[in-house]
């Protein structure tokens, strides 16, 4: 039977750091990704050499456009299927970088948050974290991921 963490009876939390504390790798999948909760898990991380058999692979799920368009798009009468090209895709890559620039700002940054940042960077270029986006195309298209 699956567990459902709620965050209140059962927290998220403990259950991953006491699964990464016995693991060699990880692979996540988030439709939203917040370096404030993920810097809870960077220290687990960490000690991965980053080969394919040691790391964290992270796959965050990015709307084309905002919620409020994409409810717009369904509901109209002329409903364009177009694919997505390289110009499209350093636009998501943009964006992504631009909602982490913003959840830095919530609030007032402290120093542990930019060394979770600095920490999150060294990781990535030494492949114990891997990130790639899932861009869900527009009505037939499929979908598709893209290294970041």
């Amino acid at each position: 039977m699956p567990r459902i963490f709620d965050n209140i009876e059962l927290k998220l939390l403990p259950s991953l750091v006491s699964t990464l504390k016995l693991s060699h790798k990880a692979e996540f999948c988030v439709g939203y990704f917040n370096l404030r909760g993920w810097k809870q898990l960077l220290p687990y991380i960490e000690g991965w050499n980053g080969s394919e058999e040691n790391q964290c692979k992270l796959l965050i799920r990015m709307n084309e456009t905002s919620p409020e368009e994409d409810l717009k798009n369904m509901l109209s009468f002329s409903n364009s299927e177009t694919t997505i090209d390289r110009q499209q895709l350093v636009k998501f890559k943009h964006k992504l970088a631009m909602q982490l620039r913003e959840q830095l700002t919530y609030g007032t940054p402290t120093h542990q948050d930019e060394m979770a940042l600095r920490q999150l960077v060294s990781q990535l270029k030494a492949k114990k974290l891997v990130v790639k986006l899932f861009i869900k195309h527009r009505k037939s298209l499929g979908r598709a991921k893209y290294d970041i």
